[in-house]
């Protein structure tokens, strides 16, 4: 919450106006239009080449809070921002360091780690980009990693696949997701089952965007 009330408070008051909404925030809000250009919500409307569709997707919220409200896209995205900050800050990060090192993030370590992505990244939520969503979905895939259950084996390969579908150059995280998952994997049986299971969960995002086989270096390059 507390992240989330930083940048709620911040975000407004950043200094950007609608008319630095452009470039790759823009392109991704029109992308975003693409899924009801047909008067209905549709995947099938869907039918850009290179970019996945989930990034585009995911800001669909912005767009029905600002048909809702009249408020700019900018305002919207700033919305959207804050949420993916407080995610990202407030609980993957955290959840993370606490799994690996065994004990949860010392407040005051915490406090560091906000400051620093403050510093360096607070304007980054002003806009519609990809990169912050695709690194909360990848952190949360590490998180899910070093839980045994199968549900949580799903719920990584998800992550992962999200990740690789918003940013495709996240493939070159793969190997050190494998490791990340081998190195933690039940013993026998169960740990089989369970690779199979992050095995079936990835596919179903990364394979079903709008980049398709034949295009996927094509994705890498603009990533």
């Amino acid at each position: 919450m507390a992240v989330l009330a930083l940048y709620a408070l911040y975000l407004p008051l950043s200094g950007y106006a609608v008319g630095d909404f452009g470039f790759d925030a823009a392109e991704y809000w029109e992308l975003s239009l693409k899924f009801t250009r047909q008067g209905g919500f549709s995947l099938l409307g869907y039918n850009d080449p290179v970019r996945g569709y989930l990034g585009p997707m995911l800001i669909l919220p912005a767009r029905v809070l600002c048909h809702f409200t009249g408020w700019s896209m900018l305002a919207g995205a700033q919305v959207l921002g804050a949420a993916w900050a407080a995610l990202l800050v407030g609980i993957a990060v955290p959840a993370l360091v606490a799994q690996v090192t065994g004990r949860a993030l010392a407040a005051g370590r915490w406090l560091v780690l906000l400051a620093l992505t403050f510093v360096f990244w607070r304007d980054y939520f002003n806009f519609t980009l990809s990169d912050m969503p695709a690194l909360t979905l990848l952190v949360l895939a590490l998180v899910a990693l070093r839980h045994s259950h199968w549900v949580w084996a799903v719920a990584a390969g998800l992550f992962l696949a999200a990740a690789i579908n918003i940013r495709p150059i996240y493939i070159a995280s793969l190997p050190g997701c494998l490791w990340f998952f081998y190195r933690f994997a039940p013993p026998g049986r169960k740990g089989v089952a369970r690779a199979g299971l992050l095995v079936a969960g990835a596919p179903w995002c990364s394979c079903r965007s709008g980049a398709s086989t034949g295009t996927i270096s094509s994705a890498i390059r603009r990533s």
